[in-house]
């Protein structure tokens, strides 16, 4: 991802914490820094079969994994996201809610980044694009890993035993 596919955030929006019943089911994994490269090597360390139906998506210190929250693995330092109930192409944290409209923040977003979806993230500031998610299989983590230069073991499916006698 370039600089010019992420960016801050144009505008200082006013995050609190969401009302208890309307937090939205987390259907993304967001981690940052450290947190990003714990991720990347419990995804690595999981069977493939358990990473299906998981996409990731990754720019410099962030890592977001897409899928059912139940597989993804939790490390430290994991938030969650979501898409708006409002406008299903912004996601945002479930930790945080916007103060203002979403459609609003949709419409000024999108004149400043025409991908979609977003995730419009709090702290550290910034817009991430989630379009180009790729698979969360053994070929993607790799790549990811020699990017980001780190070492990777990535599990392998467990051997089944023969049932011949």
């Amino acid at each position: 991802m370039t600089a010019a596919d992420r960016a801050v955030a144009p505008h200082r929006w006013v995050w609190r914490p969401p009302a208890e019943d309307a937090a939205p089911r987390p259907q993304a994994a967001v981690a940052h820094g450290p947190a990003s490269r714990a991720l990347l090597a419990r995804l690595g360390g999981l069977p493939p079969t358990q990473r299906e139906g998981l996409q990731l998506t990754a720019a410099e210190d962030w890592l977001v994994v897409l899928g059912n929250t139940a597989v993804v693995p939790w490390v430290d330092g994991v938030r969650y996201a979501a898409p708006s109930p409002r406008v299903t192409t912004l996601w945002l944290p479930t930790h945080a809610t916007l103060d203002l409209d979403p459609e609003l923040v949709w419409r000024a977003l999108r004149r400043r980044y025409p991908r979609s979806p977003l995730l419009l993230w709090p702290s550290p500031e910034i817009v991430l694009p989630l379009d180009r998610a790729q698979p969360a299989d053994d070929a993607t983590l790799r790549l990811l890993a020699a990017r980001w230069e780190v070492e990777l073991t990535v599990a392998a499916e467990p051997a089944v035993a023969d049932p011949s006698p």
